[in-house]
């Protein structure tokens, strides 16, 4: 673990089931303007909804039984 000068040191640990939630939302936020993400997901206010379930389900039943998830505390 690194810390950093005046801040709180950053604690990267490994995603639980419980980040799940979490996970879905900041990647559907990040790729809610990406072009794969337009093109699989056309419909603007269907997008959000879409590709949490997609995102939910990759990393519910791909990522994290793999072991290779990191998520940090915020």
């Amino acid at each position: 673990m690194t810390e950093i000068t005046g801040r709180d040191p950053i604690v990267i640990r490994k995603a639980m089931p419980d980040d799940v939630p979490g996970i879905t939302a900041v990647l559907s936020e990040a790729l809610y303007h990406d072009p794969v993400s337009r093109w699989i997901f056309p419909e603007d206010e269907k997008r959000t909804q879409r590709s949490s379930a997609f995102f939910g389900l990759i990393a519910r039943d791909i990522c994290l039984p793999q072991g290779l998830t990191y998520v940090t505390e915020d």
